[in-house]
């Protein structure tokens, strides 16, 4: 199994607000802060005023197993309302989730672990972030941090080495009737 195939995973790379390894997208902004991280010096966070939306992705491989593991909060200064986030690795939805906070709790970090398959053929890893529309009313920010995947695209077939054996011999006795065609 290899190690983490996500780039910048705790999101301590940074030049200016772009986060080298993520590509962006949505109304709003992602970038880096460095107070009340999970870990590290960093943490991602995903910025959408309500009624606008935030991604976040980075493709980590092919189609295979994977486990995947990261770490979210929130921050409020005010009520929070129902917020949509959902977690995607190429083909498959890892989790879609919607919840009403009626009472903050701010910077406390919640592990996510989820383990699939995807048969896509780039695993790209997305983060999508919706705050639903309430005129007048301050909603949540996203915080993320210490992203992990590991595992990866299925290997094929390894030969046996009876099989090999006998590509060896194929080769070795190509070459000696090429070796008796020379002379």
């Amino acid at each position: 199994m290899a190690g983490n195939l996500v780039t910048n995973c705790g999101f301590e790379n940074r030049n200016g607000i772009n986060l080298p390894g993520w590509t962006t997208g949505g109304e709003q902004t992602v970038f880096s802060l460095a107070f009340g991280q999970h870990s590290g010096d960093r943490f991602g966070l995903m910025k959408a005023d309500s009624g606008n939306f935030v991604t976040m992705s980075q493709t980590v491989g092919g189609p295979g197993t994977y486990d995947v593991s990261f770490w979210l909060a929130y921050y409020s200064s005010g009520l929070l309302l129902p917020q949509e986030f959902s977690i995607s690795l190429g083909d498959q939805t890892l989790t879609s989730v919607n919840r009403p906070i009626v009472t903050p709790q701010n910077w406390v970090w919640e592990q996510f672990t989820f383990n699939g398959v995807t048969t896509s053929s780039q695993a790209t890893l997305l983060f999508t972030y919706n705050n639903l529309f309430v005129p007048n009313v301050q909603t949540a920010d996203l915080l993320i941090d210490d992203i992990v995947i590991t595992g990866g695209p299925t290997a094929g077939a390894v030969p046996k080495p009876a099989s090999l054996a006998r590509l060896g011999l194929g080769f070795a006795a190509i070459a000696a009737t090429r070796r008796r065609r020379v002379r």
